[in-house]
C-alpha cells in the first residue's frame, strides 16, 4: 500500500506520463514501507481506514492466541526436547509478529502533510540513488529531512 500515488511520485520527481509505473511503484511501496516502519505504526489514507482495522483488531488478536495455543499443543507432541523447543519457538515468534502488527494497526494514524512530505522525500532518495553506494561526489544528510518531519508521530520501543 502507497501513502502517495504515483501520480503525486511523478510531480515530485518531475517525470513525464512516460516513465515507467512499476519502476515508481517500487520506490513508492519501499518509501511507505520505511516510513511505518520508523514510526512503528500502520498509516492509513483515511480515518474510515483506521476505523476499519482498528474494529477487527479484537478478532485478529484472539485468531493470533488460538492459533498459538494450538501451535503449542502440537509441539507437545513431538518425539524430542529440541523439535519441541523449536516448534514452542517458531509459536511464540509468529504469534509475536501477528501482535506486534495487531498493535501498529491500534496505534495507526491517518496519513497527513508531514508523512506525506516524509514519503516523497523519501521516494525522492529511493529514486535518485538507485545504487548503494556514491562515487566520486560529497554526500550529507539535510537537516529538516524525513525524520524530522516523522519525529512527532512516532512511537518509540524499547528492547
Amino acid at each position: 500500500m502507497g501513502l502517495i500515488t504515483v501520480d503525486q511520485a511523478r510531480a515530485h520527481a518531475r517525470l513525464d506520463e512516460g516513465y515507467p509505473v512499476d519502476q515508481l511503484q517500487a520506490a513508492i511501496d519501499g518509501a511507505s514501507d520505511s516510513v511505518m516502519a520508523y514510526l512503528n505504526r500502520t498509516v492509513y489514507e483515511s480515518d474510515i481506514a483506521l476505523q476499519a482495522a482498528r474494529s477487527q483488531y479484537v478478532a485478529v488478536t484472539g485468531a493470533a492466541s488460538s492459533e498459538r495455543k494450538a501451535a503449542m499443543a502440537a509441539a507437545a507432541t513431538l518425539p524430542t526436547v529440541e523439535e519441541r523447543r523449536a516448534a514452542e519457538r517458531l509459536a511464540e515468534s509468529v504469534y509475536s509478529e501477528r501482535m506486534r502488527a495487531a498493535d501498529r494497526c491500534l496505534d495507526g494514524l491517518v496519513i497527513n502533510s508531514s508523512i506525506r512530505s516524509a514519503v516523497l522525500l523519501i521516494f525522492g532518495h529511493l529514486f535518485s540513488n538507485r545504487e548503494s553506494v556514491v562515487v566520486g561526489q560529497s554526500v550529507a544528510e539535510l537537516p529538516l529531512g524525513a525524520t524530522e518531519l516523522l519525529r512527532p508521530y512516532r512511537i518509540v520501543q524499547m528492547p
